[in-house]
C-alpha cells in the first residue's frame, strides 16, 4: 500500500519537444551512420576488387608497381637534367614561338634572316647542355623520373601529384624544334639527327597521359625533319633505316599513359578518400573559387566523401578497358562518358571526360607517324621510276599491302599522285574509324583532300602532307 502511494505521489514525466528532436536526432544520426559506412565501405570494396583482379593479371595498380617496372636510372644525371629544364624555362625567350615563320622559310617563300641565325645561336650553348646529358642513354624523361625525391613521406595523394616535376612540354617540344632546325641547316646533319634519336629515346616510356602527349609532340616535329631532310636528298642513311623501321607506338604510348593515371592519380584519390576527403573535394574538385555558394561546396564535399571509393572503382575500370583495347590486348569497346554518367557522383564527373578525350588523340598522332615514313619511302621509289600512278601501285611496289590499311584500330590512308614530281599522303574521308573515335573529327583530318594542288614544295596539315619530290 505504501509503495503504490509512493508511486502515485511521484512527479509524472512529460514528453516535451526537445526530447521528441533528441530521438529524432539520435536514430537519424544512427541511420546517417549505417548509410554513410555502407556506401563507403561498398565503394571501398568495388575498388579493392578492381585492384585485386587487375593484380592477378600481373598489371601494376599503384605507384609501387609502377617504380618496380621502371629502368634503372642515374639520379644524378636526372638532377642535372631537371636543373637544366629549369634553367630554360627561366630563359623565356630560348626557343621563339615562330613556327610559322620557320615552316615558310622551309618552304622558300622567306629567306632565313641573320635574326633567325642569331636565335639559334643564342639557344646553342644552352641546347648542348642538354643534348650532352641525352647522350649519355640512360637519361628517362617521365613523371616517374623526379617523383622519388619530390614526394613527401606516406601515401601518395592528389596535392603531390602537383609538385611532380615531370618533362615540361614546352621546353621539351622546343628543344625538339631547335634540333629540327639545326638538322636543317647544317652542311651534315647526322648530330642533330641522333639527339632527336637520343630525345626520342628519352622520352619513350611514358607514365602518365601529360608524358604521352609530350613524347608524341616530340616525335611529330622529329617525323617533321626526316620528312624535310629526305625532301632534299640529306637524310643520312643510317638514321633513314633506323627512323623508316619504327613501327608507330602512339596507341601503345597513350595506353602507357592511362595506365600511369589509373596507378597515380586514381590511387592518390583513394588514398585522399582515405585522409577524409578534403585533398579531393576542397582543393581538386571544388575549389573555392568555382564553387558559388557554401551550400554547393558542402554537397561536394558530402557527394565526395560518399561516394568517392565508388567513383575511383568506376575510373578504374574503365581506364583498364582504354588500356587494353589501345595497347591490343582486346577488342572491347572502350564505354563512352554517356553511359557511365549515370554511375558517377563526385570524383569520377570531374575527371573521366578529360581522361577518356585522349584516344582518338592517339589515333590521328598514329596516322601522322605512319604517313611520314610512307612519304620517305614514296620519295625513295620515284628515285628508281616515276611516281606510283595510283594507291594499288604504290602497295604493289612496296611489297606492303597493309601500308595505307593496316586494319584495327588504324586509320586508312590514301595517296594520289598530282603530278609527275608531286604527290599527297592523307587519312582516307571514307575510313572506317573505331568505336572510341567520333565522325566529326574526320573533316579536320581532311581538309586537303579533293583540293588542288599547292604549289609549296610541302604542305603538312594535322593528318595529311604533300610534297614535290627534288629535282633530279
Amino acid at each position: 500500500m505504501t509503495t503504490l502511494a509512493t508511486l502515485a505521489a511521484a512527479p509524472r514525466w512529460n514528453l516535451r519537444w526537445w526530447h521528441v528532436a533528441i530521438i529524432a536526432f539520435s536514430i537519424l544520426a544512427a541511420v546517417w551512420f549505417s548509410v554513410e559506412t555502407i556506401m563507403r565501405q561498398s565503394g571501398l570494396a568495388r575498388y579493392r576488387a578492381v585492384q585485386a583482379r587487375l593484380k592477378a593479371e600481373g598489371r601494376p595498380v599503384c605507384l609501387n608497381d609502377l617504380w618496380a617496372l621502371a629502368s634503372p636510372a642515374d639520379r644524378l644525371v636526372q638532377e642535372s637534367f631537371k636543373s637544366w629544364e629549369r634553367s630554360v624555362v627561366k630563359s623565356k625567350d630560348l626557343f621563339p614561338n615562330d613556327f610559322q615563320r620557320w615552316a615558310a622559310i622551309v618552304a622558300g617563300e622567306q629567306p632565313l634572316a641573320e635574326a633567325d641565325r642569331a636565335s639559334l645561336e643564342r639557344a646553342r650553348a644552352e641546347v648542348e647542355t642538354g643534348c650532352l646529358l641525352l647522350r649519355r642513354g640512360d637519361l628517362e624523361l617521365n613523371n616517374l623520373s623526379g617523383l622519388e625525391s619530390d614526394l613527401p613521406p606516406g601515401p601518395l595523394t592528389v596535392t603531390d601529384l602537383y609538385a611532380f616535376r615531370g618533362p615540361t612540354l614546352l621546353v621539351m617540344r622546343g628543344l625538339a624544334e631547335h634540333l629540327r632546325r639545326e638538322a636543317f641547316l647544317a652542311e651534315d646533319p647526322s648530330q642533330a639527327c641522333a639527339d632527336l634519336d637520343a630525345l626520342h629515346k628519352a622520352l619513350s616510356r611514358p607514365v602518365s597521359l601529360i608524358d604521352s602527349m609530350i613524347v608524341i609532340a616530340c616525335d611529330h616535329i622529329r617525323d617533321r625533319a626526316m620528312v624535310e631532310l629526305a625532301q632534299r636528298q640529306r637524310l643520312p642513311r643510317v638514321w633513314r633505316d633506323r627512323w623508316l623501321a619504327e613501327e608507330s607506338q602512339c596507341l601503345a604510348q597513350v595506353a602507357a599513359g592511362y595506365t600511369g593515371e589509373r596507378c597515380m592519380f586514381v590511387d592518390a584519390c583513394v588514398n585522399g578518400l582515405r585522409q577524409g576527403g578534403e585533398d579531393l573535394a576542397g582543393k581538386f574538385l571544388y575549389p573555392e573559387q568555382e564553387a558559388p555558394s557554401v551550400l554547393q561546396r558542402l554537397n561536394g564535399k558530402m557527394a565526395t566523401w560518399l561516394t568517392g571509393y565508388a567513383d575511383c572503382a568506376i575510373m578504374a575500370t574503365t581506364i583498364s578497358q582504354i588500356e587494353d583495347r589501345l595497347s591490343g590486348r582486346s577488342r572491347a569497346p572502350i564505354p563512352e562518358f554517356s553511359a557511365i554518367r549515370k554511375d558517377l557522383h563526385s570524383i569520377g564527373l570531374i575527371a573521366m571526360p578529360n581522361l577518356l578525350a585522349s584516344s582518338p588523340f592517339a589515333l590521328e598522332a598514329d596516322a601522322h607517324q605512319r604517313l611520314t615514313r610512307l612519304a620517305v619511302r614514296v620519295i625513295l621509289l620515284a628515285e628508281q621510276g616515276p611516281l606510283p600512278a595510283d594507291g594499288a601501285e604504290l602497295l604493289r611496289r612496296l611489297e606492303n599491302t597493309k601500308a595505307l590499311d593496316p586494319g584495327g584500330d588504324h586509320l586508312r590512308l590514301y595517296y594520289q599522285r598530282l603530278a609527275e614530281d608531286r604527290f599527297r599522303l592523307g587519312v582516307d574521308p571514307a575510313s572506317p574509324i573505331p568505336d572510341f573515335d567520333a565522325p566529326g573529327h574526320m573533316p579536320a583530318r581532311c581538309r586537303l583532300s579533293g583540293k588542288p594542288a599547292s604549289k609549296k614544295p610541302l604542305v603538312m596539315d594535322r593528318c595529311e602532307m604533300e610534297l614535290a619530290l627534288p629535282a633530279k
